[in-house]
């Protein structure tokens, strides 16, 4: 029963220093964890950190010193090799792999332009090397027959096999430089066999010498598609319906002459009314 003087202390009340039993000393309240019942914990802050961190030394020392712990961070660090190896093997396999498709592309592209370079010269050298009249004359007539025979428009004979074909078109493209003068179906003109390809299939535009093929190929891109498309930056001449040859570039003077102050869309009759 309370009789007076000073009151007492109240349940839960904190004290304003403490007695560590870590470390001996008595220290201020706010170095001491607060509990969930109000009170304060027998030992400071700074022994129990150092008491949590001596403790996990000791479990990670015993850990590391245990048998089976060392055996599965060996087998962890042996899979991780072998993996990094493996990588590292698919990426030089990979490297080399692509290395060597560069080369052998290189090496086609080489002995592609070897061939060609070979097969023009052997061209160039059939056209300007001496061919009698009568040689001349036979190499005319066999190209005449097998481009028939090619053409599929031989009245009694017809290539059967592809061995065969091949080898009558190996013979067109090497007689052809040497069996003289063709003339143009187009301008007529009589020109070297340099100047007009062979009218053999996939030829477009059989019969006609270089520069009129290419007149009319242009002829029909411009039908196709216009009548000035882009800019025409080639020195080809072209055939005039008179007999002239003029140049793509006067050929488009002419156009821009002939439709100067022209509207580019004009109005439908019907539209107007």
């Amino acid at each position: 029963m309370y009789s007076g003087g000073a009151p007492p202390q109240q349940q839960g009340h904190m004290p304003d220093e403490k007695y560590c039993s870590g470390c001996g000393q008595t220290l201020p309240a706010s170095a001491f964890y607060a509990r969930k019942s109000g009170k304060l914990s027998s030992r400071c802050k700074k022994c129990v950190s150092a008491s949590n961190s001596a403790r996990e030394r000791a479990q990670t020392a015993a850990r590391n010193a245990d048998p089976e712990v060392i055996r599965a961070r060996q087998q962890h660090a042996e899979r991780v090799r072998r993996e990094r190896e493996a990588r590292e093997l698919a990426r030089r396999i990979a490297r080399e792999a692509a290395r060597a498709e560069a080369k052998a592309r290189a090496e086609i592209r080489a002995a592609s332009r070897v061939k060609t370079g070979a097969k023009l010269k052997g061209n160039r050298r059939k056209a300007v090397q001496p061919v009698s009249p009568e040689e001349m004359t036979a190499n005319r007539d066999r190209v005449d027959y097998l481009l028939l025979l090619l053409s599929d428009r031989h009245p009694t004979e017809q290539i059967a096999t592809e061995q065969s074909w091949n080898a009558a078109y190996a013979e067109v493209d090497r007689l052809w430089y040497v069996s003289g003068d063709r003339e143009c179906v187009t301008c007529h003109r009589r020109v070297a066999p340099t100047e007009m390809l062979p009218p053999m299939p996939g030829n477009g535009r059989p019969g006609m010498c270089r520069p009129c093929a290419a007149y009319a190929e242009e002829e029909n891109h411009r039908r196709t598609f216009g009548p000035l498309i882009g800019p025409l930056q080639s020195r080809r001449k072209l055939r005039m319906l008179d007999g002239t040859w003029i140049t793509l570039g006067e050929l488009a003077r002419r156009h821009r002459v002939r439709t100067q102050g022209r509207p580019f869309t004009t109005a439908s009759p019907a539209l107007a009314a």
